[in-house]
């Protein structure tokens, strides 16, 4: 297939249609001719470069299977939190493939004269080409397409500043309430312009059953009064103030989310193992705000940093719930 622009000039050209896997039917790649003016901008959240001409993208919530470079931990050329199968090209055309599946996009990386782009299930390639000359017209019409996300609050547009309060992984002892308040402070002084700040995860207790990666929603005992520090922040004009969290619960000194929430159901069933909150429920979500989120969000904690819920697995012969 081609698609050519009024003047004549082709924007997009398929010239094969293949199985990476010759094997299965569940690989099917396009293959396209690359031009020298193609750039390909997009692919949701990215930890690389801006431009993607020239690499190869592996797509899938995961942090990544290979080498981890000094990234957070993280292999920076997989991980994903936000993927998204769409690119915009500044020729004139973007291109979303519309799947769930894990996609691949070989960009010039293997063939500086062709990019080649599919996913890893499915026997056939659902996407929609999407014509503009204007890059801004091509996000309004992917937008058209996927539903638009509301305004945020205009701070959640300024610097955010996160801190692990003065302590880190394996130094959780050195964090303390008057950290936080002493960083915002040393900013102000220096006329640093910030609008919101955050905890990173060693604000919470973390109990020996999931170690860092469960949150118990209970304040580390270094923090001697948390609500004073959250006080203090908000009174030198800092507009939001949040905390890190993820989707396991954990149990802490004095309230055990962990147990109650196994007890009421209120885990996944594929994740019992690991306290995963059943997200598909409208009940377990309502016990998770309530008896979760509401405990640091009455103290005037506006906004959270969630981590590591992107992703569950099933297994083989369990069945999806709710279609998902």
């Amino acid at each position: 297939m081609t698609i050519s622009n009024k003047k004549g000039e082709i924007l997009y050209q398929e010239y094969d249609y293949i199985y990476l896997d010759e094997e299965r039917e569940n690989t099917p790649r396009n293959i396209c001719n690359l031009f020298p003016g193609d750039h390909f901008f997009g692919f949701g959240e990215r930890m690389d470069t801006l431009d993607q001409r020239g690499r190869k993208l592996y797509l899938n919530c995961e942090l990544g299977k290979g080498p981890k470079p000094a990234v957070g931990g993280k292999d920076i050329l997989r991980a994903n939190y936000c993927p998204v199968p769409f690119f915009m090209n500044p020729r004139g055309y973007g291109l979303f493939l519309h799947t769930a599946f894990p996609t691949e996009w070989d960009l010039g990386w293997d063939n500086r004269q062709q990019f080649t782009y599919g996913t890893n299930g499915g026997t056939a390639l659902d996407y929609y080409f999407i014509y503009s000359e204007n890059m801004y017209s091509l996000l309004s019409d992917y937008n058209t397409l996927t539903g638009t996300n509301p305004m945020l609050p205009k701070p959640a547009y300024g610097l955010h500043v996160g801190t692990y309060s003065g302590g880190t992984w394996k130094h959780e002892e050195m964090t303390s309430d008057t950290y936080p308040v002493e960083l915002c402070r040393r900013l102000r002084a220096e006329g640093i312009p910030f609008d919101l700040l955050w905890l990173d995860s060693t604000w919470r207790y973390f109990n020996p059953t999931f170690g860092n990666g469960g949150v118990s929603f209970e304040w580390r005992n270094t923090f001697k009064d948390p609500q004073a520090m959250i006080d203090s922040v908000y009174s030198m004009n800092v507009s939001m103030m949040g905390l890190h969290i993820r989707a396991i619960m954990n149990n802490g000194t004095r309230i055990n989310l962990l147990d109650e929430a196994r007890c009421l159901g209120h885990v996944h069933p594929e994740a019992n193992v690991n306290g995963i909150v059943n997200f598909f429920r409208p009940e377990s979500v309502d016990w998770w705000w309530d008896n979760s989120v509401m405990r640091i969000a009455s103290m005037e904690i506006k906004f959270l940093k969630t981590d590591c819920g992107g992703v569950l697995r099933f297994t083989e012969e369990a069945q999806p719930i709710n279609g998902f």
